[in-house]
């Protein structure tokens, strides 16, 4: 008699495993009507905004989809674990967003296109320009290289080489979402700040000398 608790099935067409507390089924192709399924979960995903729906959304399109994958982290030091496990958060989050709006070319490449549909004759949008090509100047400034206009829309510097590339071919990509928010973020604290008679801040004081 096989044990009832751990079954084993498989075959040339699929695997399936029985455990006590699950079952994992894999096939080697989806059936049309589960990709259809999958197309609808998407399509649920883009029109529903109520965050505990879509958390239930993503979870089932995630095992429709076999996309479930279990990441172990291990370091020598509890502060070496920390910081790969942030390393490994932020990864998880940044794909979770690039699945929901897709990705544009990383380094501050896309916020610069951007600019190149602003009307510079108009002070706002000059003074938005320039704001907005900050991130990729700011990029380069730290890296210690030259400034350069990108020859092509998409392209840009790999700051690791010092070579222009096509960002998107060359893996340097940032979420949609992530860009988008960070910039409608920007736009919020800065309407704010025009908006109020005073901004207090704190000084920050270099102590690294000391």
């Amino acid at each position: 008699m096989p044990d009832l608790a751990n079954i084993k099935l498989e075959n040339d067409y699929y695997k399936i495993t029985l455990e006590k507390d699950k079952s994992i089924i894999r096939v080697e192709k989806d059936s049309e009507e589960i990709e259809s399924i999958i197309d609808q979960i998407r399509s649920k995903l883009l029109d529903n905004n109520k965050e505990h729906i879509r958390i239930g959304l993503e979870q089932r399109l995630a095992r429709l989809s076999a996309k479930v994958a279990v990441v172990k982290v291990g370091a020598n030091s509890t502060i070496e674990l920390k910081e790969k496990q942030d390393r490994v958060e932020d990864a998880i989050c940044a794909t979770k967003a690039a699945i929901k709006e897709g990705i544009v070319p990383g380094g501050g490449i896309a916020l610069l296109n951007a600019t190149k549909v602003l009307d510079t004759s108009i002070s706002g949008e000059k003074i938005l320009q320039e704001a907005v090509k900050a991130p990729y100047k700011t990029i380069l400034h730290n890296a210690g290289l030259p400034i350069v206009d990108p020859i092509r829309k998409g392209m840009g510097v790999n700051v690791v080489t010092g070579n222009m590339v096509n960002m998107i071919k060359a893996g340097i990509i940032d979420p949609l979402l992530v860009t988008k928010s960070a910039l409608k973020n920007a736009a919020s604290v800065a309407t704010t700040i025009l908006s109020t008679d005073c901004v207090i801040n704190n000084i920050r004081i270099d102590e690294s000398s000391r």
